[in-house]
């Protein structure tokens, strides 16, 4: 999964702010981690964000503020199997001032995979009980609060991330970067529905069970966590698909 200068697919990616500006376009601005950014697509046309934006057309401006690594918990913890150090809240980063700024008039948050981290969730960043996720829910549904409060006043979808594998590679190895099988595919269903519900979130777009949950196939991800262009595409139909058909009831 590196590439040739040996930084994975997501490193170095940047941000990106869609340039349609018409008034009358509908401004979806995509909150995530690295599967946001970039995952393991083959090109810059292929994360989810991009092919959303062609799904949906001229109406839309779809902007992808990914940032890979980032947690939700505001004293998130960079790390992988090696150990844990450093900054990695989404919080703390430019990528979070230029969504609050972004005049969305939808926000997608798919975040939690870095959180599940053995550091964050089982260490300080997420308090006590260690594996509870007090201090996720209460920072997700602090930043659901945020948004909802900016002036263009967005819907904001909770988006349940992919689920967690072994890579493709090796089905005896464990899932990657120390992120938690159980976590990820075990609480965060109904943490993450209960967080929408407490905020007033507009509502759930469930990616995991898109992926056929704990069924996925390894093979759709470069890593066991990753998405690869056949995932990313799934992701992007299920946010599209939710999202055109409250528009059709409206």
């Amino acid at each position: 999964a590196h590439a040739e200068d040996g930084r994975l697919p997501w490193e170095g990616r940047q941000p990106f702010l869609s340039p349609r500006t018409s008034a009358t376009v509908t401004r979806i601005t995509c909150v995530g981690d690295s599967i946001t950014i970039y995952g393991c697509a083959s090109g810059p046309t292929m994360p989810y964000p991009q092919q959303l934006q062609r799904m949906l057309g001229d109406g839309f401006a779809v902007s992808n503020l990914g940032d890979g690594g980032k947690t939700m918990l505001k004293g998130g913890l960079c790390g992988d199997e090696t150990g844990c150090s450093g900054d990695c809240s989404y919080w703390d980063q430019t990528t979070f001032l230029s969504a609050i700024q972004s005049h969305p008039d939808i926000v997608t948050i798919m975040m939690g995979t870095n959180d599940s981290k053995e550091c964050n969730w089982l260490g300080k960043p997420d308090g006590d009980p260690p594996g509870g996720g007090i201090n996720f829910m209460n920072d997700y549904i602090d930043m659901i609060n945020t948004f909802k409060a900016l002036p263009s006043k967005p819907q904001v979808w909770v988006v349940l991330p992919p689920p967690l594998t072994h890579p493709p590679s090796n089905t005896s190895l464990p899932p990657p970067f120390n992120m938690s099988w159980h976590v990820i595919n075990e609480q965060f269903a109904a943490l993450q529905r209960q967080i929408a519900q407490r905020a007033g979130a507009t509502g759930i777009i469930d990616v995991w069970s898109a992926l056929n949950g704990t069924s996925m196939d390894p093979a759709l991800t470069c890593d066991g966590c990753h998405p690869k262009d056949a995932a990313l595409t799934i992701i992007a139909n299920t946010i599209a698909n939710t999202l055109t058909n409250v528009a059709a009831v409206k």
